[in-house]
């Protein structure tokens, strides 16, 4: 998990490289292969879509299909945080953070109790809403103490 250090300036993504790693490893030592893991992906999807008219029988060796997905999950999970570690991204160490876009986005492997998100076109990073500069876009504030609860 994330360790929050109010006094960083910069994102820390060691937890996001470490995490990558472990996922090779797991893919390198599963005895299944990409292919058989999406096409387990395909079964599940379609298992799902359909589950309320599923019998007890229907869900025997189910769980045997679901184990093989984790080859394909592991290969998109990594994905999404090689996405992560090429984003621009900002920590927010204040209370507010306020921005131009109606929403923060946490980026793959950060929660947003990490106060890290993808960085906006605008970022102010301030203590107090009081005295904040003009600006010809609409502003959004962020209470970073609610992120965290």
């Amino acid at each position: 998990m994330y360790q929050l250090n109010l006094e960083e300036t910069q994102v820390s993504t060691a937890m996001v490289e470490k995490r990558i790693a472990e996922l090779r490893e797991e893919i390198n030592a599963s005895p299944v292969t990409l292919e058989e893991s999406r096409a387990a992906q395909e079964t599940v999807r379609e298992f799902y879509s359909d589950v309320a008219s599923r019998t007890e029988g229907d869900w025997d060796g189910f769980m045997a299909v679901c184990e093989k997905t984790n080859h394909a999950n592991a290969v998109d999970e990594i994905a999404k945080l090689e996405n992560t570690l090429a984003a621009d991204l900002m920590f927010c160490p204040k209370r507010y953070v306020v921005t131009d876009t109606p929403n923060l986005t946490s980026p793959a492997g950060f929660p947003p109790s990490s106060r890290v998100f993808l960085q906006t076109r605008v970022a102010i990073h301030t203590d107090s809403l009081d005295n904040l500069p003009a600006s010809n876009v609409e502003l959004h504030a962020f209470d970073m103490s609610k992120m965290a609860a």
